[in-house]
């Protein structure tokens, strides 16, 4: 008996341990750009924007207001998204805004919060030009009473939420016209979807134009199953006697990096007299369409903030960070976009140190 016992007490301890070390599945990594944490505002309206970071690529951003989820955003999938978000506060008092990212494999990260608190102090506007009291008399006999515009009506249902301006066009596609355009924030009412969801048909809240928009680059709010699922338009045919001159092939080549690094790599942090607080983002790359634009997101603790590097020279692109009023390691998560929209990712860790710890 006491043979059997010792064999089964190890299996039984060994697959206990084996269960332990296997770590869950991790989110992406999500940070807010702005409001920074402890800011003050007044009564008005206000813009958030987050960043967020995964290797299996970032599928969604979504936003809270005192853990109550406001808004979500299409990221597209890359390995560095962004989103932004509007919004009013009711009444003053102190708010938690707080992000978090979905990946592709649909695993959530850890929530990103900030606090920031809200005044009773309306935003300044200028004051009316004062105007005489028989000019005023004029103006009132020789013109008609003005008519109070009517409020928009805002859609119900599926709606899209546009967290820039964008494009709508008159069908579903990148060779169609644009023949109006959606507002940040302007929200319109979804009456069609294509099959695989890539482009909404949506109808325009002040001129109700039914146009279309790209799904990657608005957010959602509402339920698609009730939306009809409309035909993709047919391609236009070349008449036969017309010869067709062939089309240069696409881009698809992403830039390739040759060299990333900061120099120095060890700074110390914000009001350490006399120390380095200050380091030079340098990137080596080349694209044979030529580099659109390379830019870099930064964070460390709860600060954060992004950077776009100029061109200094053929092929390399520069930047400066800092100084930084906090210690650790500066995580920096960089991008470069060739003129036709490919992109190759690059990730950075710059050392803070603080003066005297």
């Amino acid at each position: 008996m006491k043979r059997l016992l010792f064999p089964a007490l190890f299996t039984i301890a060994l697959l206990l341990y084996l269960s332990g070390c296997q770590k869950p599945a991790q989110g992406p990594s999500a940070w807010i750009d702005q409001p920074l944490d402890g800011d003050i505002f007044p009564l008005e309206m206000l813009t958030f924007q987050a960043h967020a970071s995964d290797l299996d690529g970032v599928e969604s951003i979504e936003f809270f207001i005192n853990q109550e989820s406001k808004l979500v955003i299409s990221a597209g999938g890359g390995r560095l998204g962004q989103a932004m978000m509007e919004w009013m506060p009711s009444s003053p008092g102190v708010y938690t805004i707080s992000t978090q990212a979905a990946d592709s494999q649909g695993h959530s990260g850890a929530l990103a919060s900030v606090t920031i608190t809200i005044t009773d102090q309306l935003a300044q506007t200028a004051p009316e030009p004062e105007i005489a009291l028989e000019e005023t008399l004029e103006v009132e006999e020789e013109e008609e009473p003005i008519q109070k515009a009517e409020e928009p009506v805002l859609p119900t249902g599926p709606r899209v939420i546009p967290g820039r301006v964008v494009n709508c066009r008159a069908q579903p596609g990148m060779d169609y016209p644009a023949v109006t355009w959606l507002e940040s924030g302007q929200e319109a009412a979804i009456t069609g979807r294509l099959a695989d969801n890539s482009w909404y048909q949506v109808r325009h809240p002040e001129s109700q134009v039914e146009c279309w928009v790209m799904a990657a680059i608005v957010g959602v709010s509402g339920s698609l199953d009730g939306v009809s699922v409309m035909p993709a338009p047919a391609a236009a045919e070349q008449p036969a006697s017309e010869p067709q001159s062939p089309q240069p092939a696409a881009d698809t080549t992403a830039p390739t990096i040759s060299a990333v690094y900061a120099a120095p790599n060890v700074i110390y942090q914000q009001g350490c007299a006399g120390e380095t607080q200050t380091a030079v983002l340098t990137v080596e790359a080349q694209d044979d369409g030529g580099i659109a634009t390379v830019e870099a997101a930064w964070s460390i603790g709860s600060k954060s903030g992004s950077v776009t590097l100029g061109k200094v020279a053929q092929n390399r692109f520069e930047a400066t960070v800092g100084p930084i009023n906090a210690a650790g390691t500066l995580s920096i998560y960089g991008s470069v976009v060739d003129k036709a929209g490919n992109w190759t990712p690059f990730i950075l860790n710059v050392a803070v140190k603080c003066c005297i710890c």
